[in-house]
């Protein structure tokens, strides 16, 4: 039986994905080979204050195309709940969202910051990895 087009190119897409499993746990060292990505800088650092150890771009497969190169992006983020009209608290849990270049977005809670961290590592060491997976196998939600 022939393949077809859309076939062909989700197994083309596997390919890379096998074929590029990098990881990198800082923006300037991904841009430093992928000089494309450098358009994504303010939309991936601009979320507060970002610490040095609180992002991850890595190879992957969202919903949508990765950042070029073929990388999906995550990043902590502390919760925030409402202590008063119009005014909120950080909030115990962290949480690693998850994102595509458009609109795919994962996420799933930890009760602390040492989890959510050893989420990222436990990430880094699956790579490469798709939504479908970091679903089915990490319990990742939409």
């Amino acid at each position: 039986m022939k393949n077809t087009y859309e076939e062909m190119l989700k197994i083309e897409k596997q390919k890379l994905l096998i074929s590029s499993s990098r990881t990198y746990r800082s923006f300037d060292a991904y841009v430093a080979e992928n000089p494309n990505g450098e358009i994504y800088r303010n939309w991936i650092t601009n979320f507060g204050q970002l610490a040095a150890d609180a992002l991850l771009i890595f190879s992957g497969e969202g919903m949508h195309q990765g950042i070029p190169g073929g990388f999906l992006w995550a990043r902590l983020a502390r919760g925030y709940v409402k202590a008063e009209r119009n005014k909120f608290k950080q909030a115990d849990e962290w949480y690693i969202h998850i994102h595509d270049c458009d609109d795919g977005f994962l996420s799933k809670e930890f009760p602390n910051k040492e989890e959510a961290l050893a989420g990222l590592d436990e990430i880094e060491g699956y790579t490469p990895v798709s939504f479908d997976e970091l679903r089915t196998i990490f319990g990742y939600s939409l």
